[in-house]
């Protein structure tokens, strides 16, 4: 009985995987080979800074635009979605990045982030899809801390930290740590202030954050959280497995 690859994929999913498969291996080829054209570069205590990172100014092949930094006073700055965080150190070996919100007063004892200011939401960043192909780039997967003003006391919920130092009359703020900040579930009687990531699940526990109170989460706060280096994945099967099953359906 007759078999071929076209009985096993369309052309256009063929097409598809070729596609991927040729831009996955052009942006490997550029980090490895084009040192000449995108030296390494430095930034204050960042040294040998290379793909996905990017100066203003480079050539288009180099680096990542959205990974693109700026240094400043011997700190180097990201635009992440609404926001400006400095990086703080990279890790080439799990692909991620730290860093700590820019504008958030790392000096003072009640500081509350800035309400317009976060990054992506969710730990797919800023993404794009051709067909089997997606994209993403600053993706985040930490907790979040996030601040609420109620007009009432809350006093049935350990999640909810009360912020003393922000609490005036008729007007009680809590933060509360969570995976995401849904702002539909706060309760009539509460509002959003502010919402900001930090920590990964490596360092902080559930257990850590349960008992924790609005200090020890400015103090999480501080030290900043990770984002991802960016990322090509497939919906279904990757290219060397339908090739390989492919292949293998011929040959019988």
């Amino acid at each position: 009985m007759a078999n071929s690859c076209a009985a096993f994929l369309y052309p256009s999913a063929i097409w598809q995987a070729l596609l991927v498969f040729i831009s996955v291996t052009a942006v490997r080829a550029t980090d490895a080979g084009g040192q000449g054209q995108c030296p390494p570069f430095s930034c204050g205590d960042l040294h040998n800074i290379s793909f996905p990172f990017r100066w203003p100014g480079d050539p288009p092949e180099c680096g990542v635009t959205a990974y693109e930094l700026v240094c400043s006073h011997g700190k180097a700055r990201i635009r992440i979605n609404t926001g400006t965080y400095f990086v703080t150190s990279i890790n080439y070996t799990d692909h991620s990045f730290r860093v700590v919100d820019a504008n958030l007063d790392m000096h003072s004892s009640c500081p509350l982030p800035r309400w317009d200011q976060f990054p992506y939401y969710t730990s797919e960043g800023s993404y794009w899809s051709s067909g089997l192909h997606y994209h993403s780039d600053l993706g985040t997967a930490d907790s979040w801390a996030c601040f609420i003003n109620c007009s009432k006391s809350i006093t049935n919920s350990s999640w909810y930290k009360p912020v003393n130092c922000l609490t005036a009359n008729n007007s009680f703020v809590y933060v509360m740590v969570s995976g995401y900040c849904i702002v539909s579930s706060l309760g009539p009687s509460c509002g959003y202030l502010a919402m900001t990531p930090f920590g990964n699940s490596r360092t902080i526990t559930y257990k850590d954050l349960e008992n924790a109170n609005y200090t020890d989460i400015i103090e999480y706060v501080r030290k900043g959280f990770s984002v991802r280096f960016p990322d090509d994945y497939y919906s279904g099967q990757n290219a060397s497995w339908i090739f390989e099953t492919c292949r293998n359906n011929s040959a019988r």
